[in-house]
């Protein structure tokens, strides 16, 4: 089989791992195990640009950060969702489900702060936040950012640490229940 240009169903399929599987195809046609682990499908990040893609970007916020603490619907929007300085990133399953969501937006001189950072749980532990974390970082650079804060929830502090993000100190509870450390990296 050979590889050819990459069309919009191989691209939806995540046509990074195509390509490396049938580089590892040898000429029996079996299947060799790639070098490294496959545990992400590497789909584009982009903004939400339709309504469509914006009330599943809020749907997602809400069923990951909101809704399992019972808090009202509305409740995963903030105020500056809408300024022109704020950055929004999903990423698409290849089904074209918004399975990740993000945003950046200026802290302070220099400084940006990614907040909002959701993942559905199906798609957790697949490279998802990374991604997110990799094109919120990019447009950070872009905007003239020289670091990026965070309130980490505890459960996530050490997803941050390995993208190379250091633990402050500890910040707020989020309703009376999930402690938060402000972390921070620089750029």
């Amino acid at each position: 089989m050979s590889a050819s240009a990459p069309g919009p169903e191989r691209e939806a399929k995540g046509w990074l791992i195509w390509q490396t599987i049938q580089r590892n195809r040898p000429a029996n046609g079996y299947i060799r195990r790639p070098p490294f682990r496959l545990s992400c499908v590497l789909m584009p990040v982009e903004a939400p640009l339709t309504p469509a893609d914006w009330t599943a970007y809020y749907r997602l916020r809400f069923e990951v950060l909101r809704q399992p603490w019972q808090q009202p619907a509305g409740s995963e929007r903030a105020p500056d969702d809408d300024a022109p300085t704020t950055t929004h990133a999903l990423w698409r399953a290849p089904s074209g489900a918004i399975a990740g969501v993000a945003r950046l937006s200026p802290s302070g001189p220099q400084q940006g702060q990614v907040r909002y950072m959701a993942v559905a749980p199906a798609w957790q532990g697949h490279g998802v936040g990374q991604q997110l974390m990799h094109y919120l970082e990019d447009a950070a650079r872009r905007q003239g950012f020289t670091e990026i804060v965070l309130h980490a929830r505890e459960t996530a502090v050490a997803f941050y640490q390995r993208l190379g993000y250091t633990v402050i100190e500890p910040s707020h509870t989020l309703f009376g229940v999930i402690p938060h450390f402000l972390m921070q990296k620089s750029l």
